[in-house]
């Protein structure tokens, strides 16, 4: 696997390559005053400079839009404080009675933190806490890509949760 260290400067710097599928050599990030990531600047396998990607919120404070200068990076959507699609990978709520503690992490960001691995500069906030923000309900559904290349498959998901209410497994 990869290893990133953070330097003095707080800059994240590819320390090993475990050849995985990692894009990112370096990554440094602009936060605003409250914390809140603005700006990436990430040096791309193969780049000679580094790529300013800005993060864009919505007035609840939820990113939709990560972008650089030429393309949407990543674009996210949300249904009523849930996040319902990031990248290629939806997340349907059928039961809006399934919940995680309120103080819980996101678990539709963790899995995506986990399975894509090509950008961790987009994971690594939300890995270090600077992104909080959680979806209201637990997605039921996980629809992704066929990997026979046309439409999409619907995976059921299962929790389970310790006697706080916190989910730890999925």
């Amino acid at each position: 696997y990869d290893r990133y260290v953070c330097d003095t400067d707080g800059t994240f710097v590819l320390e090993h390559d475990g050849f995985e599928s990692s894009n990112d050599m370096e990554v440094s990030y602009t936060r605003d005053d409250d914390g809140t990531v603005t700006l990436a600047d990430v040096l791309i396998y193969g780049k000679s400079k580094t790529t300013a990607f800005a993060w864009t919120y919505d007035a609840d404070g939820y990113l939709t839009e990560i972008a650089s200068a030429t393309n949407s990076f990543r674009s996210l959507d949300y249904t009523s404080g849930n996040l319902t699609s990031f990248r290629n990978t939806d997340f349907i709520y059928n039961d809006l009675q399934l919940m995680n503690h309120p103080s819980a992490p996101d678990v539709a960001w963790a899995y995506m933190a986990m399975m894509e691995t090509n950008d961790p500069f987009v994971y690594f906030p939300y890995l270090l806490g600077w992104y909080g923000k959680a979806s209201v309900n637990l997605p039921d559904v996980l629809r992704v890509p066929s990997p026979m290349g046309s439409g999409k498959e619907d995976h059921p998901l299962k929790y389970t949760f310790d006697e706080d209410g916190y989910v730890v497994r999925m």
